[in-house]
């Protein structure tokens, strides 16, 4: 009866740990894609840079420096 309680044990315990495998490669997936998607959303440098040339031609146009 020991060693039945034994490989029970044993074989659920694999099932927990592939599992937790399992979710943690699922985990770090989202992070990763989460991590992407906000770099993406912060990184403001076209729209700073069309901004810049949109100011630089009203500029031009009024004859005045901002």
């Amino acid at each position: 009866m020991n060693t039945l309680t034994k490989e029970h044990f044993d074989e659920r315990m694999n099932e927990v740990r592939d599992q937790l495998k399992s979710d943690i490669h699922q985990l770090a997936a989202m992070v990763a894609s989460g991590f992407s998607d906000l770099s993406k959303r912060l990184d403001v440098r076209e729209r700073v840079d069309s901004l810049e040339k949109k100011m630089t031609k009203v500029e031009s146009a009024l004859n005045v420096r901002l």
